[in-house]
């Protein structure tokens, strides 16, 4: 028997395990790239960094994130009102605690703030598993692969400067990516679509490339430009429309062989069920 295997059974054998504060503090973090996107222009972001204590000494940590001070202001509010749920439970009862938050924010809905509050405590929940037992929360949660393909997401942000657009699909490909994701919503069609002619270019075809247009059109003038878009062999494209909008995505899915991509704007199992019965995307992303 090892020394960890006996310290993880020690630990199980003691009393439960209690979580006894939440603690979450408002951070403010330059970027490197600024983002420029149908959403906005940003040259940092916020987040909410929490911290969950437990009486044996262990503490989970996670981060909430938003794109303004207010909107982490008021993620703090909610994750407060959550943590006297939390607080008192034994954390390894993941899922009845789960339900205790499901169940405390039924008046304020079950999608935005709400869910990401309950993000905020669940994922700590789940990292003072992970140190409790000293495994990994991949092993914990039953892994498959040891190792994931990853995109460079964090850049190729709108801009009308195609020579700038190309550097920095080269300075990506330099950095070892093999999958790269733009950002697409320009005025102009034509504009969208020389951009996405000149990063597929310049990063070849042997390199995925992605296009998140961040909600920014409706469904015909999606389909319209997604039927351009289709010579350049894109991975995906992301949230053309609204993202609540099922059906609109499930008629952009009939009518384009690129497939859809969407899931960081949608809330729990029950919204991904219902994305899932539409047909309105081909690949999902929990966010």
């Amino acid at each position: 028997m090892t020394l960890e295997s006996t310290q993880t059974e020690n630990l199980m054998a003691a009393a439960p395990l209690k979580i006894t504060a939440v603690r979450s503090r408002v951070v403010n973090v330059p970027l490197k790239r600024k983002v420029v996107s149908r959403i906005g222009v940003f040259d940092s972001m916020w987040f909410l960094l929490v911290d969950m204590d437990t009486d044996a000494g262990i503490t989970g940590s996670t981060y909430l994130w938003a794109f303004s001070k207010a909107g982490a202001r008021a993620l703090q509010k909610v994750l407060d009102e959550l943590a006297e749920v939390a607080i008192g439970q034994n954390p390894f009862f993941a899922t009845r605690i789960w339900r205790g938050m499901w169940s405390r924010i039924s008046q304020w809905g079950h999608k935005g703030l709400s869910v990401i509050g309950m993000a905020g405590i669940d994922i700590c929940i789940w990292d003072i598993m992970g140190k409790a037992t000293n495994r990994p929360l991949a092993h914990l949660l039953g892994a498959s692969l040891e190792a994931v393909p990853t995109y460079a997401s964090e850049g190729l942000w709108l801009t009308g400067d195609m020579n700038a657009l190309a550097r920095e699909a080269e300075e990506l490909l330099v950095e070892g990516f093999k999958a790269v994701k733009m950002r697409l919503g320009r005025t102009n069609m034509a504009d969208d679509v020389e951009a996405v002619r000149i990063v597929r270019e310049t990063i070849g075809q042997n390199i995925n490339l992605m296009a998140d247009a961040n909600q920014g059109w409706d469904v015909n003038y999606t389909i319209r430009i997604g039927r351009q878009l289709e010579k350049f062999n894109l991975f995906w494209l992301e949230e053309p429309i609204a993202h609540d909008n099922l059906e609109g995505h499930a008629r952009i899915a009939e009518a384009l062989d690129t497939p859809l991509a969407s899931g960081e704007n949608m809330y729990s199992p029950y919204g991904f069920r219902e994305a899932i019965e539409q047909k309105a995307f081909d690949i999902l992303m929990p966010d």
